[in-house]
């Protein structure tokens, strides 16, 4: 069927097309015969020419009116819609997408949207003709699933895959089940119904408009259940620290998603490593808010932590986040020095007692010890856990420099305070640290410019970072970072105070200045326990949080065995997919957690918004299990403007082709 986007430029085709031939009638001559007895040869020659002349003049009038005529009619965008072809009557073609994204588990009436989606594609099936009809069954899920290989006549085998068929907790990509619903149908070269089950969430429409690209292809989309009118999302953002301490408090940090229209009391339970606590608070309608609750783990070994929110809505698989951690015993520190002084005017005391205060909420464990002495002072000197602390040392052996760079090959950390003459020397003699310091060259300097913006001092913010800048040290050797080390303090005059650099695999920092109460009073100022603190933790950083899987990833080697523990009912297939959102965990031969992994549905699957189409029509259109309305369809055109501007192309094309020959063919003449 033809039809104009701008019909209002008919008029100008009526006036392309009379024109010229206005014109070309009106401009023929009109004269009165009168004989002459001398001039009738002329007049002879006169008819021979008007006979050859006026063929061509017909010619050239004709392609001119065509080129007008068709430039005008391609401002009238005309289209030619393709009717999708019906398919009632024999030899039908029936291709089915049904979404078992988790939103499709929502219960009206007591039967959830997958099961009714279900009844309303078996009862397509039923009224097809196995002898002639051809069907396909299609299920949307991260990836679309056939229930069989290809599309077919088999229907009680069709419908009892579908009878067994079960929704799952993963989220929906209904454009890439139509585009395979296409391509079968373009491989079967026939024409048929795509039909398209689904509750309309928005997030399962990757361009928020579904529509059949192939010709002669019928879509309809039936709508099943209302949109949802309250929902509270929970999803797990940051643990700080991590991995936790027993005996330490632990951050456990949570997004909370209002994608209601109303305002929702929500309470917040979290439990993990033998602690609980609880928040309650009220969430804005559509409000994205953050809220942190800490627990203080017991016990050392693996533990589930989860974050639990009381809400009250209808869809609560996303009401629960959590992670598996393996909770560790104090970080070992070990210290190298010469100064064994206990009294509080020791450098060695400041610097323990920043590490391990009184009040017992250390995160580290601090052993001193002598140079020479590494094997008693070290312990495992192979753990890359340990961060090792150089101050106030006089004694460098070969040995002790060939185990620090193993230490750091092995992903350890190192703090090297260049506090005299010794330590100054032997850090000059390593080319393979963050600083090149030089011998003899110390005197007293003040931070000019500090490296906020870094991990190290980004805990310094607003008024601490007076703190920083301006604060006075001794003993700051003149020094220059080499290269792919970072600057985190240096003087007015360029002298670099604070550098750290990547050895190996671990991390290497060097603090240009002496810690000694006799020579400087920064050990006794407020900046430095959080400064050692947060060195030590840049230094040995430890594994990171580990991010949540989503249903249907695969699951870690460790949790495939017997032993796995799994929420909900037992997993169909294979064992080692994530199906169900919540704990996945293996047990050792005493009861004690040995490895787990956290699954979390899609943050996309919690915003139960429906699109545009779905969310205005009438809520009495909505699919019912034994009726369905649909939603619409959608036919294919073709947009014929650019055949018509090249079409007057090639009739003034051909114009000028003709009126050259003509002027050829006359100038031989």
């Amino acid at each position: 069927m033809l039809t104009f986007l701008a019909p209002v430029w008919s008029i100008g085709f009526l006036g392309a097309v009379g024109l010229p031939v206005a014109a070309h009638l009106l401009s023929r001559t009109r004269y009165l015969p009168a004989d002459f007895p001398a001039t009738r040869f002329v007049a002879q020659a006169a008819i021979e020419t008007t006979r050859v002349n006026r063929p061509r003049h017909l010619v050239l009038l004709l392609l001119r009116v065509l080129a007008l005529a068709a430039v005008v009619a391609a401002f009238m965008q005309p289209r030619w819609q393709r009717e999708a072809v019906a398919t009632t009557g024999q030899g039908r073609c029936v291709i089915i997408v049904i979404d078992i994204s988790a939103s499709m588990q929502r219960a009206e009436r007591g039967t959830s949207l997958f099961e009714q989606a279900v009844q309303r594609a078996d009862a397509e099936l039923a009224g097809l003709d196995p002898a002639s009809d051809t069907a396909w069954v299609v299920l949307a899920g991260r990836s679309p699933r056939p229930l069989l290989p290809e599309p077919g006549g088999n229907m009680s085998e069709l419908r009892a895959r579908l009878q067994a068929s079960m929704c799952t907790y993963e989220t929906a990509d209904l454009q890439d089940a139509l585009r395979l619903a296409e391509s079968a149908l373009a491989e079967l070269d026939r024409a048929g119904k795509v039909l398209i089950l689904s509750d309309g969430q928005a997030s399962a429409r990757a361009d928020g408009v579904l529509a059949t690209r192939t010709p002669g292809v019928l879509l309809e989309k039936l709508a099943f259940g209302p949109a949802a009118q309250d929902n509270i999302a929970v999803q797990l953002v940051d643990v700080a620290p991590y991995p936790p301490t027993a005996g330490l408090p632990t951050t456990l940090t949570v997004a909370l998603r209002n994608f209601g229209d109303e305002a929702a009391p929500i309470t917040l339970f979290a439990e993990g490593a033998g602690d609980s606590a609880e928040v309650s608070m009220t969430l804005a309608a559509g409000a994205v808010v953050t809220r942190s609750i800490k627990l203080v783990p017991q016990e050392p070994g693996g533990a589930m932590f989860r974050v639990r929110a009381q809400t009250g809505d209808t869809f609560a698989y996303d009401d629960e986040a959590g992670f598996f951690a393996e909770v560790r015993e104090a970080q070992p520190v070990v210290v190298f020095t010469s100064a064994f002084h206990p009294d509080a005017d020791s450098a060695v005391y400041r610097l323990g007692l920043a590490l391990t205060p009184d009040d017992n909420t250390s995160r580290y464990t601090v052993a001193i010890g002598d140079t020479d002495r590494l094997e008693e002072v070290a312990g495992d000197l192979d753990d890359p856990s340990a961060c090792w602390v150089v101050c106030i040392a006089t004694r460098f052996s070969d040995d002790f420099t060939a185990k620090l760079r193993r230490h750091l090959d092995a992903g350890g950390g190192v703090l090297w305070i260049a506090d005299g003459p010794a330590s100054v020397d032997a850090l000059y003699d390593l080319a393979w640290v963050p600083l090149d310091v030089q011998p003899g060259t110390a005197s007293a300097g003040v931070v000019a410019s500090a490296r906020f913006d870094h991990p190290v001092l980004r805990v310094f913010e607003g008024p601490a970072r007076a703190s920083v800048v301006g604060l006075s040290l001794s003993g700051v050797s003149q020094a220059s970072a080499r290269e792919g080390a970072e600057v985190l303090l240096s003087t007015a005059d360029g002298r670099t105070m604070l550098a750290l650099g990547r050895v190996g695999r671990g991390r290497f920092a060097v603090l240009n200045a002496t810690i000694d109460p006799a020579q400087s009073d920064v050990a006794s100022q407020p900046v430095f326990v959080p400064l050692v603190n947060e060195l030590l933790r840049y230094l040995v950083p430890g594994p990171a949080v580990p991010k949540p899987l989503r249903p249907g990833d695969r699951l870690a080697a460790a949790l495939h065995g017997p032993d796995t523990e799994r929420p909900g009912r037992p997993a169909e297939g294979d064992r080692g997919v994530a199906q169900h959102p919540g704990a996945y965990v293996a047990g050792g031969p005493t009861g004690e957690l040995t490895a787990g992994q956290w699954v979390a549905l899609d943050p996309a699957e919690s915003d139960l918004k429906q699109t545009a189409d779905t969310a205005s029509s009438d809520s009495a259109a909505r699919v019912q299990p034994a009726s369905h309305t649909a939603w619409d369809v959608r036919r294919d055109d073709v947009a014929l403007w650019p055949y018509l501007v090249a079409g007057a192309l090639l009739c003034i094309g051909a114009e000028s082709l003709l009126l050259l020959g003509f002027a050829r063919r006359e100038a031989r003449a």
